[in-house]
């Protein structure tokens, strides 16, 4: 979990649709790491223009974020990882920050929208996560829309209301950790913690 929390107002938001892709990621990680980034920085490190926001059609965009060196959305990340952390032990908080991170600077380039709604693969729970500290640090997300198969556990809780906790388990340790983030933002630690007793 973050050791500060993020929270950007109106005037903030607005401030940051003023500046590059590079620049507002370089803003959120030293919000949350202190690590002296500028725009700079970044590009050196993911590129000038890793991110292409693409319109197709019905108020819907996409944002390709593998416009970079190895051609993903893992380059990027783990270059902005190892500028950060160095190439040291993993953390998981440290790559859900740089997709918070991401977020912010992909919100930077849409110009003249409000609001938005999210769609992300299930497996990406590292993306999941940051979607969801994002909303809380005043990205105005809407609906947050979890792309994943029928025999999904994800998916027997959408449609039945239920988890399938042996099923989740063996299904992903990842979705385990964000189901766990879930409960605890909504219900605090002590419920968190019955929770996974049981």
């Amino acid at each position: 979990f973050p050791f500060q929390q993020l929270h950007f107002n109106e005037k903030q938001l607005a401030d940051l649709r003023q500046k590059s892709f590079g620049e507002v990621v370089a803003i959120v990680l030293n919000t949350f790491y202190s690590c002296d980034l500028s725009g700079l920085d970044v590009d050196f490190c993911i590129g000038k223009f890793p991110v292409k926001v693409v319109n197709i059609g019905h108020k819907t965009v996409v944002a390709e974020l593998w416009h970079n060196h190895g051609d993903s959305l893992s380059y990027t990340v783990d270059a902005l990882y190892r500028r950060i952390c160095g190439n040291g032990h993993t953390s998981e908080w440290a790559k859900i920050a740089i997709h918070i991170a991401l977020l912010f600077g992909i919100y930077s380039q849409l110009k003249d929208v409000t609001s938005v709604d999210i769609a992300i693969p299930e497996s990406n729970t590292a993306l999941l996560s940051a979607v969801c500290y994002s909303k809380a640090a005043g990205l105005p997300v809407d609906r947050i829309l979890i792309a994943c198969s029928d025999n999904s556990p994800m998916w027997d809780f959408v449609r039945n209301g239920t988890l399938n906790t042996t099923q989740l388990k063996r299904h992903s340790a990842d979705l385990c950790r964000f189901v766990e983030r879930l409960l605890f933002q909504n219900f605090g630690a002590e419920q968190t913690t019955q929770f996974l007793e049981k």
